[in-house]
């Protein structure tokens, strides 16, 4: 009794190189339909460069010229308040980076408990209502007396910072070899050297993208 067998009807299996571009493929298109979308939410934001040369508030290249921006830094209100904001930002940031750095190390590596709970307070500023946090600064300030000052205004852009830098920290950690890490120790080094002469090192790029 003779046995037929039926090819025709198997589907053809696709080659390793075929799946490979397949998968390829698709980390492409989502990087440029990423890319199209932040051009989208910023082109707004980049006409104003073009507008703040021109003498009319228009795109056209005829009304180009400087006067706003001459009469920008001859207001001593204006150069005032840029100089207010540069102070708020530099602190905040700085104020944010020392924090979030012991902060994310914290949650990379250390174990305790309720590290999800304090993971969660670091982070909510994101999530929480603008208008709840500034009610609650609010009533801070009132209380303590600093109200309207420098030190309310640096503290309110710290903690909207500080999740920021926390995950930027967390990111860079990922790269770190913890192996490196527990050779120092092995070979004596104390915990707090092992961090400033091993982990922050390489941490130098996060920090700054954190501090920005």
């Amino acid at each position: 009794m003779a046995i037929s067998t039926r090819t025709d009807s198997i589907p053809p299996q696709a080659s390793p190189s075929d799946t490979r571009r397949k998968r390829l493929r698709w980390p492409h298109i989502s990087t440029l339909l990423a890319c199209l979308i932040y051009f989208y939410l910023i082109l707004p934001s980049l006409t104003v460069i073009p507008i703040s040369f021109s003498k009319d508030f228009s795109l056209k290249a005829s009304s180009f010229s400087l006067i706003l921006y001459r009469k920008l830094f001859a207001s001593n209100e204006w150069t005032s308040a840029i100089a207010h904001s540069v102070t708020v930002a530099v602190l905040a940031s700085t104020l944010a980076v020392l924090a979030g750095i012991p902060a994310a190390y914290a949650f990379a590596r250390g174990r305790f408990k309720g590290k999800s709970i304090a993971q969660l307070m670091v982070i909510c500023p994101l999530f929480v209502p603008v208008i709840v946090i500034a009610l609650g600064l609010y009533f801070l300030g009132a209380a303590t007396g600093i109200l309207g000052t420098l030190t309310i205004l640096v503290m309110a852009h710290t903690m909207y910072a500080m999740p920021f830098v926390v995950v930027m920290i967390l990111s860079g950690l990922r790269q770190v070899d913890p192996s490196l890490e527990r050779a120092g120790l092995i070979m004596g080094a104390s915990s707090l050297r092992v961090f400033l002469q091993i982990v922050l090192p390489q941490l130098y790029i996060a920090i700054f993208a954190g501090w920005l």
